[in-house]
């Protein structure tokens, strides 16, 4: 809360850039540890497992800043540039992999965390945090091949899981601020 609060704060007094994904998991821990929680970043950056491991928990920490985006979905790239995606030449393919490398690699966190960076104007950035819950990100499984859209000229596909917040009625966002 505040104390990763005050660190982008302090990020700002010397950066003009919004928060990197490194910048993150660095605020992120010493905002934990200054709660007095034990944490611990993941030291191997090729590890397919947790960002950061607080208190037993294991973490994945995303980040979002392109100049575009949407207030109603959340985008995790790191899911759609797999190498693997462009081996997929039909919806089946998709749904194959899915199962196969998804659901498994999801398997190696427990929180899921993702710190959204917008351009207010020119000079100002305003930030939000939210937890996916992983249970919805699982919802993969039930995909069919309809569900992926066609492929792009680069190979990649996407498909859209979504759930009806129980805080929200009127939205379609699966996630939960923080």
């Amino acid at each position: 809360g505040e104390a990763f609060a005050d660190r982008l704060l302090l990020y700002h007094v010397s950066h003009v850039e919004k928060l990197d994904k490194k910048a993150f998991e660095f605020a992120f821990l010493r905002a934990c540890r200054d709660s007095g929680r034990s944490a611990e970043l993941n030291s191997d950056p090729t590890n397919p497992g947790e960002d950061i491991r607080v208190d037993g928990t294991r973490f994945s920490l995303k980040t979002e800043a392109g100049a575009s985006i949407s207030s109603t979905k959340i985008t995790i790239s790191t899911l759609m540039e797999a190498r693997w995606i462009r081996e997929c030449r039909s919806g089946e393919d998709f749904v194959r992999y899915v199962g196969s490398r998804i659901v498994p690699h999801l398997e190696h966190y427990d929180r899921i965390v993702t710190l959204r960076a917008e351009s207010e104007g020119t000079s100002a950035v305003r930030y939000s945090m939210y937890e996916i819950p992983r249970d919805v990100l699982l919802r993969v499984r039930t995909l069919g091949p309809s569900d992926f859209s066609k492929r792009t000229k680069n190979g990649t596909s996407r498909a859209d899981v979504l759930f009806r917040s129980s805080r929200d009625k009127d939205s379609d966002i699966g996630i939960h601020p923080l």
